[in-house]
């Protein structure tokens, strides 16, 4: 590991600084950043520079798409772009852009699925091959079948990532069912409304929606169902077994810290968030759970008192959230209690340490 990075626990590389980058356990595979790095060069920037203004570090030189790395820290890398570039909608400005190299295999699954139905159920099946997403499943109602899918609560910068998750979402499924069929699905995306739509009217139709409570995909029931021109059995069933290969990889290289961080991360709002119940949600005993973390020089509360203090850092910094209500994202019962933690964590109020960070 290079010289002044350390391993969090998390699954993630972090700088030795404490403050100085948010990490957590929801990852991205590095092949997004492949289309970003050059949109950026045809802009005159690199993904380098952006990076280092970003307080990001990334992959290895040499492994930069071809690792996974901090989804936070991609969101992070987006807003810093959009500022450089002054493009509110950068998450769908490089969505087109290609070196031809090789595509995700979940990508390429979805491409040879038998119905639109299948695809999506793949997807949700296999996200993590590809990044972690707090939610992701297909819906079935008597008129349309939908997958919805929800970010990490402890992703405060979630407006650009929405907009280049859905939008790669778009593209493949418009390769794969056609453009007849995509003029009859509705997209919702959890984020403000642009104040320049037309990016997202080009690319998700005229049904697309903001300010929704989830991101979602829908196509009528139907349509859903409806068999693919381009099914090809023996390459989709080999294409589904890779990306189920990679979630296991994944899965061994994260270990049982980086699983309880995403198990915190996903009920930090919860007061009574315990040992126990993380254990319960796992499928093992709170003792071997705990054993678990031992072996691995951790415990309970200090990955859960991790995340609340990096989930602080990024709200304070990156937020005009109230105090208040920053203190109920995080769990504590009443606002003394949030103050005195920040107290131990940055050696300040939370107030005062956010003037400090503007």
């Amino acid at each position: 590991m290079a010289a002044g990075l350390r391993n969090d626990g998390c699954g993630t590389v972090r700088q030795g600084k404490e403050d100085n980058q948010v990490g957590e356990g929801a990852q991205v595979h590095g092949s997004v950043l492949k289309p970003l790095s050059l949109y950026l060069a045809r802009n005159g920037l690199t993904l380098e520079d952006v990076s280092r203004r970003a307080g990001v570090t990334l992959p290895p030189a040499g492994a930069t798409f071809t690792r996974f790395f901090s989804l936070n820290d991609f969101a992070h890398l987006l807003e810093q772009a959009a500022k450089l570039l002054n493009d509110d909608c950068i998450g769908l400005s490089f969505g087109g852009l290609t070196d031809g190299g090789p595509v995700h295999p979940l990508m390429l699954a979805v491409g040879y699925a038998p119905t639109p139905r299948t695809a999506l159920d793949v997807i949700a099946a296999h996200h993590r091959s590809l990044m972690d997403l707090a939610e992701c499943n297909v819906r079935s109602g008597p008129r349309k079948t939908e997958l919805v899918w929800r970010l990490s609560p402890r992703i405060v910068l979630q407006d650009h990532l929405v907009d280049r998750i859905a939008g790669a979402l778009a593209t493949r499924l418009t390769t794969t069912l056609g453009t007849e069929m995509m003029r009859q699905a509705e997209f919702q995306l959890a984020r403000p409304r642009p104040a320049d739509i037309r990016q997202h009217r080009q690319l998700f139709g005229p049904s697309i929606a903001f300010d929704a409570a989830e991101n979602s995909f829908s196509l009528p029931v139907e349509l859903a169902e409806r068999a693919l021109a381009r099914h090809d059995p023996a390459l989709f069933a080999a294409l589904v077994e890779l990306a189920q290969r990679r979630i296991a990889d994944r899965r061994q290289a994260v270990g049982v810290a980086g699983l309880v961080c995403e198990e915190i991360a996903l009920n930090l709002a919860r007061t009574d968030l315990s040992l126990d119940a993380v254990a319960r949600t796992l499928g093992m005993s709170p003792r071997v759970l705990q054993r678990r973390l031992a072996d691995q020089d951790h415990t309970f509360q200090d990955l859960y008192d991790q995340v609340r203090r990096e989930t602080a850092a990024d709200l304070l910094r990156n937020t005009s959230l109230p105090i208040s209500e920053i203190a109920f994202r995080l769990g504590f019962a009443a606002v003394g209690n949030f103050t005195r933690a920040a107290k131990r964590w940055f050696g300040a109020a939370p107030s005062q340490w956010r003037n400090n960070e503007d």
